[in-house]
């Protein structure tokens, strides 16, 4: 377990300057929280230095393939800024922003490091950008940075949806999610996909069953481009049923 793992590490360098660690296996990045009063110019046996901390998170990112940062944190009252921070972020971009995490240079210095639930284009993070900048300087911060941490796999669009509700139909939510897992896709939770595949009930493209599974209707079976090539979805949804067949 990559949790285990990374204490261990920690445990064996003696880093007792860490306090707290966030790992995001959506966006495959890693968050070690240390306090800037355990900064010094040299490390001693209980403070850290610069240099220390990140050798530290280069050792942590060579346990796997996840990412890790460094995020420094001040005083209790910044940290109430990092959660009214979040807040705004969160409401202004719903379903964009799954996590969001302020590191502290000084007493007036922020960066932020946003992990979004979906890839999004260059003008939505531009805008994120702007508004988290904006959203420190209401609270007398300099924003130094803002750094946007996409999922390491992209989530599935709406056709991808309707493909694979009509590859698993008739199927539960569970067994869309395994699908779209199973051919690259990541959703960031069964609420998010749940959600997507209630807007496309509404438009009458899914017929919602009272044994909890998905079936697509003429609409959105409609909906979907027709294709004879190896990968269409009507060969894959006949691959699909013979794996599940009991014979």
């Amino acid at each position: 377990m990559l949790k285990q793992k990374i204490f261990e590490l920690i445990e064996t360098r003696k880093a007792k300057y860490v306090d707290a660690l966030k790992i995001n296996d959506l966006s495959r990045i890693i968050l070690i929280e240390i306090s800037l009063a355990n900064l010094r110019p040299v490390a001693d046996k209980n403070h850290t230095s610069e240099k220390q901390a990140k050798n530290l998170a280069k050792a942590i990112s060579e346990l796997s393939d996840y990412k890790c940062e460094i995020v420094w944190k001040v005083d209790e009252k910044l940290s109430e800024i990092e959660a009214a921070t979040k807040t705004l972020i969160e409401t202004k971009f719903p379903g964009i922003i799954s996590d969001a995490t302020l590191s502290f240079s000084d007493g007036t210095t922020a960066s932020a490091f946003l992990s979004t639930s979906e890839s999004i284009d260059q003008s939505v993070t531009e805008n994120i950008k702007s508004y988290t900048a904006r959203s420190l300087e209401e609270f007398g911060l300099t924003c130094k940075q803002v750094t946007i941490v996409p999922p390491a796999r992209p989530s599935p669009t709406m056709l991808q949806i309707l493909r694979s509700i009509k590859i698993c139909a008739p199927g539960s939510l569970e067994a869309i999610d395994a699908h779209l897992r199973s051919i690259g896709f990541e959703c960031p939770s069964n609420r998010w996909l749940a959600s997507k595949i209630d807007a496309a009930r509404k438009r009458d493209l899914v017929l919602w069953q009272e044994n909890r599974t998905y079936v697509m209707t003429a609409e959105g079976l409609a909906a979907l481009p027709l294709s004879t090539k190896k990968n269409s979805s009507d060969i894959d949804r006949m691959l699909h049923l013979s794996r599940r067949t009991t014979w």
